[in-house]
């Protein structure tokens, strides 16, 4: 199984930095979709949430955990930035529920085709859950998002974010054990506006791939 290794970075505020120079405009996890925030007005002021906490720490965690599978949010079938945040955050809360629970219903709606990283985690879940085992912490987060300049951004939007997950436990139906270890650094998750193919249908963004940030700061 392929699971994304992500990059150790040195110190959260060389994440901030890397913003400074690239930043268009910010979409934090703790603040609604229409509140964006242009970081580029003053780069020297490092990017918090509403609760002061500094894009780039590991140990904030922004997002709790659902304890009920998430709802799509209406927000992911705007075409717009705000729209593309809404749905990146719908995911990764549909897959720490998937991790929690099981679930994998509730971030299939917005998982591309081409996310082999969303695959991979897919796969861990159902392969733990599916054979009586279950996944113990190992939670994503997505510490701040930020949309970097597009072209086309009523098509693709790309988010840089600092990433933390938390290490964890697979443990089988047999209770045996494998360790999820801890890991961290920066990445480009990528979001593609998906237009209604048939009549029902409803358009929406979905995560179509999540790699790591070719300018992030290099392993120690």
């Amino acid at each position: 199984m392929r699971r994304l290794s992500l990059p150790w970075v040195i110190v959260a505020m060389a994440v901030v930095a890397l913003v400074a120079v690239i930043v268009t405009r910010v979409v934090t996890p703790d603040t609604p979709a229409s509140g964006v925030a242009d970081a580029a007005a003053n780069p020297s002021v490092p990017v918090t949430d509403e609760n002061g906490f500094v894009q780039g720490d590991p140990n904030t965690v922004l997002r709790p955990v659902p304890t009920s599978p998430p709802e799509l949010p209406a927000a992911a079938s705007q075409q717009s930035v705000e729209g593309a945040a809404a749905a990146v955050l719908y995911w990764l809360d549909g897959m720490n529920w998937g991790f929690a629970s099981g679930d994998t219903n509730p971030v299939a709606p917005v998982t591309g085709g081409n996310c082999f990283t969303c695959q991979d985690y897919i796969l861990e879940i159902s392969e733990s859950w599916g054979s009586g085992g279950r996944i113990e912490g190992a939670i994503l987060q997505f510490n701040g998002l930020v949309a970097l300049q597009s072209d086309t951004p009523d098509e693709q939007v790309v988010f840089q974010t600092f990433a933390y997950r938390a290490p964890g436990r697979l443990i089988d139906g047999a209770e045996q054990e494998t360790p999820i270890d801890a890991s961290q650094g920066v990445l480009n998750v990528y979001a593609l506006w998906v237009p209604a193919a048939d009549e029902g249908d409803i358009p929406l963004w979905v995560v179509d791939r999540i790699e790591v940030a070719p300018d992030a700061p290099a392993s120690p």
